[in-house]
């Protein structure tokens, strides 16, 4: 396909061509739905090889290896991306989870404890307030170990 068109024109295409799938995995409900639309969205990834020639083009020998080295490295945060990305999403789905259970939870223990929910509404300021001087003492703090 390289030879067929310019860079600038393939990577537009390959663009234009993700656009659609991508717009379609918010409506996806299907174990196949994702496999299909991934396969679209792939080809994006194919991308790689005419950036690098598009930039290989557009810039003069000098500043060649700097602009490849830059698209290089873009890449490979979009790749680090797509393996990161769902662990993390998968530990915050994880943790939401838990608190729509904990938190109704606590109320209902409240309640049925002290007659109202203002015992669970003291323990979570206690526990946001302990978060706040956590992160304060470790990140904002004068010498902290880990400053911000």
């Amino acid at each position: 396909m390289l030879r067929c068109f310019c860079a600038a024109q393939t990577s537009a295409g390959t663009l234009l061509s993700t656009v659609v799938p991508i717009w379609m995995i918010g409506e996806a409900t299907e174990y196949w739905h994702f496999l299909v639309l991934g396969l679209f969205v792939g080809l994006a990834g194919g991308s790689f090889s005419v950036g690098i020639a598009y930039c290989a083009r557009w810039f003069d020998r000098q500043h060649q290896g700097f602009a490849m080295g830059i698209f290089g490295a873009g890449n490979s945060g979009a790749a680090l991306t797509k393996f990161v990305a769902p662990a993390v999403l998968g530990f915050t789905s994880a943790f939401a989870a838990y608190g729509g259970f904990f938190i109704p939870k606590s109320y209902g223990t409240s309640i049925s404890m002290t007659g109202g929910p203002e015992a669970a509404l003291y323990v979570f300021i206690v526990f946001y307030l302990t978060c706040i001087v956590t992160t304060w003492w470790y990140y904002s703090r004068k010498n902290a170990e880990m400053p911000c």
